[in-house]
């Protein structure tokens, strides 16, 4: 048996998307706990056998406390590893897989606060709208749409950070909606789509991706080395097409209250990192 904590946020302490993992920890005879990374009790993630970084979903509000905390942790009890969390943190990773040949959109490093290079820029690639985002956050924080058209109009960017990304707008998200690939190290095991419109009152559904979506997701995954615990791989699908929107490997939600079927699976491969770290 062994002790594991989930970490949370104070915004999100325990999230019911996870109840299903917890209750599959139990299930398998494992005790979980949820904790704030942001709770003022830290000693929970000192005695813990294994931290799996969850609902930390506030950090956008003080990133450098987030990397602090981080670092008060013992790094081989941590999942995902911090060094591939750091590098995730930061989504100029963006540039660097497009650099790399994989299928992403245009993304330009910039001042946010500059909006007569962001028109420059828009102009100059023939984008119509574009989108502005913070080179760390979550959930769409500080995130907008700037149209050049309406460029008087532009709101002031309120970001925490310094640089931001600015990537061409793609007109058929609103259509697609963004599908979610799941890996558990490595392999690919569920997808999730969010609909742009809620269906029958839900705004997520499992949904089967084809044989080569999911290769060019593996391939985006294999880019970052030793396959991790778990990964999300965010993006558009266009028939047998990826488009990689986002690489989330610090702590995606799960979605196992649209797939708990998962939530087993999962705790397996949770299994597997406590057998590594000597845990019987």
């Amino acid at each position: 048996m062994a002790h594991i904590v989930l970490a949370t946020s104070l915004l999100w302490p325990e999230p019911t998307s996870d109840a299903p993992l917890r209750e599959a920890l139990a299930v398998s005879d494992h005790t979980s706990v949820c904790v704030p990374w942001n709770s003022a009790d830290q000693s929970a993630f000192q005695s813990a056998d294994l931290i799996l970084l969850r609902s930390c979903w506030d950090y956008h509000k003080a990133p450098d406390a987030f990397l602090a905390w981080l670092d008060s942790l013992a790094p081989e009890r941590v999942r995902n590893p911090l060094a591939l969390v750091r590098w995730n943190f930061d989504k100029s990773y963006l540039v660097q897989l497009r650099k790399a040949g994989f299928n992403v959109p245009d993304t330009k490093l910039v001042d946010p606060k500059d909006h007569g290079t962001l028109r420059r820029i828009m102009q100059k690639e023939g984008w119509q709208r574009a989108v502005r985002k913070p080179l760390s956050g979550q959930s769409g924080k500080f995130v907008d749409v700037l149209d050049l058209a309406e460029y008087d109009a532009w709101p002031d960017s309120v970001m925490p950070t310094k640089q931001a990304l600015l990537q061409e707008f793609e007109k058929d998200v609103e259509r697609l909606g963004e599908t979610l690939l799941y890996f558990f190290r490595g392999r690919f095991e569920y997808a999730v789509q969010r609909l742009p419109a809620p269906r029958n009152g839900q705004s997520r559904v499992e949904v089967s991706v084809s044989a080569k979506v999911i290769e060019q997701a593996r391939e985006v995954l294999a880019f970052v080395g030793h396959p991790p615990l778990y990964a999300r791989i965010d993006g558009l699908v266009r028939d047998d097409t990826f488009l990689l929107m986002e690489l989330e490997l610090i702590e995606p939600s799960f979605a196992f209250d649209v797939a708990p079927h998962k939530a087993a699976d999962f705790v397996r491969e949770i299994e597997e990192d406590l057998r590594q770290l000597g845990h019987a």
